[in-house]
């Protein structure tokens, strides 16, 4: 009886938190560069979390996408600034242009 109850509270624990895994994944892995490659079986936020922070390089692939650049350098000539913008097409060649 007792294994029963603990079952039934961690069952609702485990689906109250859904909504804190959800916003977990989305702050860390939402905007990255790269996502799984093969989408996990099950549908949990728990479980993507974890297989997207267990997964290594060889299960992930690029995502195409811009990226804006922005930063300084200093130089001899003085402090510069520079943007610019990159673009992934789905592999790992980037095409891109900064000024400054």
């Amino acid at each position: 009886l007792a294994l029963a109850a603990f079952c039934v509270s961690s069952l609702e624990l485990c689906e109250a938190s859904e909504f804190a895994w959800e916003q977990n994944f989305h702050y860390h892995w939402s905007q990255s560069l790269f996502r799984l490659k093969a989408p996990p079986t099950e549908a949990s936020w728990r479980t993507l979390c974890r297989d997207r922070a267990m997964a290594r390089r060889q299960d992930l692939e690029v995502v195409p996408s811009k990226w804006r650049v922005l930063g300084a350098t200093m130089d001899r000539r003085g402090p510069k600034r520079i943007c610019g913008e990159i673009s992934f097409l789905g592999d790992v060649v980037m095409q891109g242009s900064v000024t400054h």
